[in-house]
């Protein structure tokens, strides 16, 4: 309660918290027999011409994780269609998830990144950052080549 009641009066006070969830994003992997047989959904990437498995969580932050105030975690990915990227955000209180569908995981939101273009393999490239607030979190997805953008702030209450 103390922190809180400082983080209100002075929001500088507080530089760092403890992740109350641990919070990725909903992508496909390439397949792993050992991993994605448990669960997952296997589907052929023609583009790259290998088999991956479909809702993995790809973990930005982990529950009891510290994380400064500001702190941004960037990756890079790779459109699976020539033009859409669907940015779907999870949050759980399990520190090692391995599927977005698994019990005790919650859906944050859904965003579509539209390219406005096709873009051809090796073009598909685009990028998801999130950065840490007091009680919020800022996620921004960009496509590389476009420059087009999504940006959402997801608040925890």
């Amino acid at each position: 309660m103390e922190g809180a009641v400082l983080f209100g009066l002075n929001p500088a006070k507080i530089s760092q918290r403890k992740a109350r969830y641990t919070i990725g994003i909903s992508i496909r992997y390439e397949w792993d027999e050992s991993i994605h047989s448990k669960g997952g959904k296997r589907v052929y990437d023609e583009i790259n011409k290998v088999w991956r498995c479909e809702d993995c969580f790809d973990i930005f932050f982990k529950i009891n994780q510290n994380l400064a105030l500001g702190q941004e975690i960037t990756k890079n990915y790779e459109m699976a269609g020539p033009r859409y990227f669907n940015l779907r955000i999870y949050k759980t209180i399990k520190s090692n998830p391995i599927f977005v569908n698994e019990e005790g995981i919650e859906k944050m939101g859904n965003w579509k990144l539209d390219a406005k273009t096709d873009y051809p393999p090796k073009k598909r490239d685009f990028t998801v950052t999130m950065r840490v607030g007091g009680t919020f979190i800022d996620v921004k997805a960009k496509h590389k080549i476009s420059g087009n953008k999504i940006n959402v702030k997801l608040e925890f209450n």
